[in-house]
């Protein structure tokens, strides 16, 4: 079976992987989570950081799309999903995304507003790009620059 991203190859049996890491293609994902949890995000370091469950709260996920419309201002988190091996996991997801044909290109930002030396840019992307061809190309894992 497909799967998307890749599950990593665990190093140990007590690590068992839901959800390999990546960003999230879209605008925005709302996530409701049970209270199993092994959601983690990637800090800056490259270790990875423990999303614990809040009851009666959401995790709120800044995706691809909205990294790219802000040159970076909001900058989509890698994050990846780990099995417990005594409960099964629920969690709830709203995916706000740009239609599939949408034209997706940096929004010129005042350097008052975003300093120039702070804009990220996704690398070797052509702009303007259609959403839709972004996520195909995400998908089957062949956008340039994307690291596994």
């Amino acid at each position: 079976m497909f799967h998307y991203p890749p599950h990593p190859v665990s190093k140990t049996k007590e690590e068992v992987w839901g959800v390999g890491r990546h960003t999230d293609y879209g605008m925005l994902t709302i996530l409701l989570q049970d209270d199993v949890g092994g959601l983690q995000v990637e800090a800056k370091d490259g270790s990875w950081i423990d999303v614990p469950p809040v009851p009666g709260s959401f995790v709120v996920n800044i995706g691809d799309m909205l990294e790219i419309w802000t040159s970076g201002a909001f900058e989509a988190k890698p994050h990846r999903v780990k099995v417990s091996p005594n409960k099964d996991r629920l969690s709830v997801a709203m995916f706000y995304e740009p239609g599939f044909d949408c034209v997706v290109s940096p929004i010129p930002l005042d350097k008052t507003v975003l300093p120039v030396e702070k804009r990220v840019k996704k690398p070797s992307l052509p702009f303007p790009i259609h959403y839709g061809d972004y996520v195909l190309n995400k998908y089957c894992g062949i956008l340039p620059g994307e690291k596994q």
